[in-house]
């Protein structure tokens, strides 16, 4: 027994494996397509991300989150339906057979991607939470709220010197029109420049109004833009400040807090104090998400329609200024804290500052429409936020650095979650791919000794299989090389060449019956007084028992099953090194002529 012949058959049984691969990944594919595997794998793996895996508590809301999640447009257009009738039969046949009943994927949906890549998940998951949109009017609302509080304090103290010089006024033509006093020429004149002082002050008055009135409408325009996504915060920041500065510098200087530099070619704000107002009115990734969970918390909204009751019942109209005068009040923890006062110090902190948060941002149209679009969290999602958002803060100090660095980290964990479930999944296929495996050995009778015995014995039956073996490498060799798969066109070659030429050791046919390898069983001869005997011969009753030969059989189509899972890939780069050990130090024949023609 040579290395050939030993080669030849391990060549002989790998083609075998090759072939009944081939037939398995085309059977699994197609099961995984009509029922939609890959993708309801990946939707419940997400679920199982926001739920923390807790089926019991948490599955609900997160079914409802991730349902929200695929309908954001960035994950519902990597779901592209089949075209075409025969495209479609395998989904039309997975609707049939039910396995979207329960609504896998949404409400009215029937599919759902089959992978998502970190970066569209990232996107689609924030837009769902409306955190982009939340940071943007949250920020506009602070940095209104800033400029107004200034601009009003500046038209109260206009209008405190207007009603000054009006009475400075008043005073001043009480004396110079009353004939009653007597004033010499002096005091008169006196007079009259004190009231050409008072009107030139009320001029100055009306032009420092006239300059607040186009800063507003400026203010207006450029937050417009920014609401339009035409200016980021920063720059809409910048604009307002150049705009109050080009108008006038007091009013700027007064505004922002800042001193022009003496250079006129530099006008806003100096580097310091725009970096100062960033951190001040620009909203960072942690109070996003402290608003989404304190707007989205039951316990917040309790403590807040006891205000609002209370408020009504004083038969008051409730006003943003009403809530915050009972929350500011010297009751407020003892009346509306009281369930708390006997827990964690931290917590009532908490519950005040959530509140105050809550009643801010629900005061306001434009952010209480985006709260209420926002879908519950599951407990176990709002700890990986808190996690997730205090990474991105540690890790980056810069503001903007640490939005783009938050959803990085949501892309990070999005990412670690999914090799978990792709190896999960990877698991689930292969004990699919066995259960395949084994239907189609015994299907094919496909026995892996018996197999190798009738390569051993049949020389002639080796040697074809091993030769065409080499001719299918051959062929597909450059596509795999490039591609990591076997070609679909091997198969169909290989199906042509056994029907024509090749009679391959499987089938039920009389060659490769297992009738011999199931014939041995015990025989016992039984026989009673009453009906043992029958016209005076006895009555032999034969007991098939599957003993040593049949066992060995059904190990073998287990062998072939869980050769047949490990994938054509695997068998075709296999034979191919098999091959190649077997042509190792045969000459080609190029080399063959070229000794020749040295010979010659």
């Amino acid at each position: 027994m040579g290395i050939s012949y030993i080669l030849d058959i391990v060549i002989g049984l790998f083609f075998i494996y090759l072939i009944l691969s081939l037939l398995a990944s085309e059977i699994q594919e197609l099961i995984t397509t009509i029922f939609q595997w890959r993708a309801v794998h990946l939707k419940q793996s997400i679920q199982g991300l926001l739920s923390g895996n807790n089926e019991i508590k948490e599955l609900a809301n997160a079914k409802k989150l991730a349902n929200a999640i695929y309908s954001n447009p960035l994950i519902e257009d990597l779901n592209q339906g089949a075209k075409g009738l025969l495209a479609k039969i395998p989904r039309l046949i997975g609707d049939l057979i039910g396995q979207n009943i329960e609504g896998v994927f949404g409400k009215g949906k029937t599919s759902g991607p089959s992978a998502i890549n970190k970066q569209i998940f990232a996107s689609g998951f924030l837009d769902t939470l409306q955190i982009p949109l939340i940071t943007k009017y949250w920020a506009k609302l602070r940095l209104e709220s800033f400029i107004n509080n200034k601009i009003n304090n500046q038209k109260s103290e206009l209008n405190d010197k207007r009603i000054k010089l009006k009475k400075r006024e008043s005073q001043l033509k009480d004396i110079v029109n009353n004939p009653l006093n007597e004033l010499d020429n002096n005091e008169i004149s006196k007079s009259h420049q004190d009231l050409a002082e008072v009107e030139f002050q009320k001029n100055q008055l009306q032009d420092k109004e006239n300059k607040l009135s186009e800063i507003i409408e400026l203010n207006n325009k450029i937050l417009s833009e920014y609401d339009n996504d035409k200016l980021s915060f920063s720059d809409a920041l910048n604009n307002i400040a150049i705009g109050a500065s080009r108008i006038d510098n007091e009013l700027f200087e007064f505004i922002f807090d800042d001193t022009l530099k003496d250079d006129t070619k530099t006008c806003g704000l100096s580097d310091y104090r725009r970096k100062s107002l960033l951190r001040e009115l620009a909203p960072n990734p942690l109070e996003i998400i402290e608003i989404i969970l304190y707007c989205k918390d039951i316990e917040v909204y309790k403590i807040y329609s006891k205000i609002y009751s209370a408020i009504e019942l004083e038969k008051e109209e409730v006003t943003y200024e009403k809530i915050i005068k009972v929350i500011n009040s010297s009751d407020f923890k003892s009346k509306y804290l009281s369930e708390y006062s006997n827990k964690d110090p931290h917590l009532l902190t908490n519950i005040s500052r959530s509140i105050l948060i809550y009643v801010t941002v629900i005061s306001n149209e434009e952010m209480r429409e985006l709260i209420n679009y926002v879908p519950d969290l599951p407990e176990h999602l709002k700890l990986s936020l808190h996690r997730l958002v205090k990474k991105s803060q540690f890790k980056a100090q810069e503001l903007e650095v640490q939005l783009s660095q938050f959803q990085l980290e949501v892309e990070n964990w999005y990412d670690n979650s999914m090799l978990r479930a792709k190896g999960v999944y990877k698991r689930n296929a292969r004990l699919v791919a066995i259960i395949i495996g084994f239907v189609i050995a015994i299907a094919a009778n496909a026995d892996t000794f018996h197999i190798v015995d009738r390569l051993s014995k049949d020389q002639v039956l080796r040697e074809s299989v091993s030769s065409y073996a080499e001719e299918v490498r051959d062929k597909a060799k450059s596509d795999f090389e490039k591609t990591g798969k076997v070609s679909s066109t091997i198969k169909q070659d290989i199906d042509k060449k056994i029907k024509e030429e090749i009679s391959l050791p499987l089938g039920w046919n009389k060659q490769n019956s297992t009738e011999e390898r199931f014939s041995r069983h015990h025989v016992f001869s039984l026989f009673d007084e009453d009906d043992g005997k029958k016209d005076g011969k006895k009555i032999e009753t034969k007991y098939l028992f599957l003993f040593p030969k049949s066992i060995l059989t059904v190990c073998g189509w287990l062998v072939s099953a869980i050769a047949i899972s490990m994938g054509s890939s695997f068998w075709f780069d296999l034979l191919g090194k098999f091959i190649d050990i077997k042509n190792v130090g045969k000459k080609t024949p190029e080399s063959s002529d070229a000794n020749s023609s040295k010979i010659q």
